[in-house]
């Protein structure tokens, strides 16, 4: 069914940009600076297309048909999910809250920030596991073709509310973020080894060799 390839392509996109995230934070350690330009295009990322888009598509168009269909086999876990999506978005404006502060190198920001961050990356990969194990299975199992289409034309409606016209998919957005999250970190490793390590020269070549 396209409703529920549509929730597995926007997981599979938004594990990409948590790698992208974190792979941010861990180059911070090294000299307790945060990129804070490409954590801004993350944060930017996750509050449109996972705490905006990709929630509401569930909020508003998977999980009622799931729970008109199967509503004693799913109450209790949609219940659990919503909670999820609660905490998660207290995570996110925490972040919001703190990149300016960090952007300009305050470390108690910078600090509160990576702690969400952390904080917000555990939440999502366990809910993104929870859906993927139990969720998207059922919603295979008991939605029917017409369940299939009543989703799908409310994701339309999310989605004219969400993109911008002729917007790329979230979903290659998210290889560029990681693309260039993987790019700067080796910049930055780079840039922080000694000077005579990233212009090594030549070994002399022993006598024997120069005969």
């Amino acid at each position: 069914m396209r409703s529920i390839q549509t929730v597995c392509e926007e997981h599979r996109a938004l594990r990409e940009v948590l790698d992208a995230l974190e792979l941010i934070l861990r180059c911070q350690r090294a000299d307790d600076r945060l990129d804070a330009d490409l954590a801004l295009e993350a944060l930017e990322w996750l509050e449109r297309f996972s705490d905006g888009l990709h929630q509401d598509r569930e909020e508003l168009g998977l999980f009622p048909a799931l729970l008109l269909r199967a509503p004693d086999r799913t109450r209790e876990v949609l219940a659990s999910l919503l909670r999820w999506h609660a905490d998660e978005r207290a995570r996110i404006l925490e972040m919001r809250a703190r990149i300016e502060g960090a952007a300009y190198g305050d470390a108690c920001s910078r600090d509160a920030f990576t702690c969400a961050a952390l904080e917000y990356i555990e939440l999502q990969r366990r809910h993104s596991q929870v859906e993927d194990a139990q969720i998207l299975p059922l919603a295979r199992e008991v939605l029917l073709p017409e369940d299939d289409a009543r989703i799908l034309a409310e994701y339309q409606r999310i989605e004219q509310r969400h993109l911008r016209p002729g917007e790329p998919a979230p979903s290659e957005r998210s290889r560029e973020l990681v693309a260039s999250a993987a790019h700067r970190v080796l910049e930055r490793q780079a840039s922080l080894l000694p000077a005579r390590s990233r212009s090594l020269r030549p070994a002399p070549q022993p006598p024997s060799a120069r005969a």
